[in-house]
C-alpha cells in the first residue's frame, strides 16, 4: 500500500504489476479482497492510473485482475464517481501505443464490463464513443493479445442479456 502511493512512479508501478500478478489467479485474488487494507490499495491502483502511459498500465493490469471477481467489480461500479474516473483512465489507455498498456486496459474494460451493472456504467459514460473507437483500432493491432483483449471488450460492451460470450475470457 505505502509503495503505490510513493514518490517514485516507477515503484509505484511496480508495485502495481506486483498486485496484478497476486490477484491474477483465484486464490491470490481472495487473500488481498480480504486484505483489511484493500480500499487503500484500490486508492493507490485509482491514482496510479491517471498517470503517464509508461507507468499506469500496471494499474489498469491490477484493477482487471481485481475485476476477475463479479463481487469486486459490482461493489466499484455501484461507487459511480469512482467507476466514472477508473472508465476514463482506462479509455486513455486502451488507446496507448504501448501493446502491453492496451491489452492490459483493454482487459480490464472487458472485466468491468462483464457483470451487467458494469456494462451498463460503460455503456452511460460520457467516453463511451472514444473508449468503443479505440478498442476498434486496437482489432487491427499486429498484436494478437490486444486484438482479443478489444474483441471481448466490444463484445462484452455490446451484450444482450442471456448471450454467452463469444470470446472466451
Amino acid at each position: 500500500r505505502e509503495l503505490l502511493g510513493g514518490e517514485d512512479p516507477r515503484v509505484a508501478s511496480d508495485a502495481a504489476n506486483a498486485v496484478g500478478n497476486l490477484v491474477f489467479n483465484d486464490e491470490g485474488r481472495y487473500q488481498v479482497l480480504a486484505c483489511p487494507d484493500l480500499q487503500e490499495v484500490f486508492q493507490g491502483l485509482r491514482q496510479l492510473l491517471k498517470s503517464p502511459e509508461d507507468t499506469a498500465g500496471n494499474a489498469a493490469w491490477a484493477i482487471g485482475n481485481l475485476c476477475r471477481d463479479d463481487n469486486f467489480c459490482r461493489k466499484m461500479v455501484a461507487e459511480g464517481v469512482t467507476a466514472d474516473e477508473v472508465v476514463a483512465s482506462l479509455a486513455r489507455l486502451v488507446g496507448s501505443v504501448d501493446p502491453q498498456t492496451a491489452c492490459d486496459a483493454s482487459c480490464a474494460v472487458a472485466m468491468i464490463a462483464a457483470p451487467p451493472p458494469g456494462r451498463e456504467r460503460l455503456r452511460a459514460h460520457p467516453d463511451r464513443e472514444a473508449l468503443v473507437a479505440a478498442l476498434v483500432v486496437n482489432l487491427a493491432s499486429a498484436s494478437s493479445h490486444v486484438k482479443s483483449a478489444a474483441a471481448l471488450a466490444l463484445q462484452r460492451i455490446h451484450k444482450v442479456e442471456g448471450e454467452e460470450d463469444a470470446v472466451p475470457p
